[in-house]
């Protein structure tokens, strides 16, 4: 799974490029979509590139793939709880 990384939060003048990340939806933003996180699912996304800052509304971009894993993809927007992930 690939995201990208907000330039004004994670990327770091790159530095997030390549690494994962373990990602789980904590709550929706809008009204319209009644259980918007998927209990207890998370997913690990690697860093892949920058979301420039004045179009990024997030700290990590998912792809949608990645998204759905988490989330009802009608939420659009979710509010996450996020780790660097370094696999053994």
């Amino acid at each position: 799974m690939f995201a990208a990384a907000s330039e004004t939060y994670l990327w770091e003048g790159g530095s997030a490029c390549g690494k994962s990340y373990r990602v789980r939806c904590m709550s929706g933003t809008n009204d319209g979509v009644d259980v918007p996180c998927k209990d207890g699912q998370t997913v690990t996304v690697r860093i892949v590139d920058m979301c420039p800052a004045n179009s990024c509304q997030a700290t990590i971009d998912l792809s949608n793939e990645a998204f759905a894993q988490i989330a009802d993809p009608k939420e659009g927007i979710i509010n996450i709880y996020f780790e660097e992930y370094v696999q053994n």
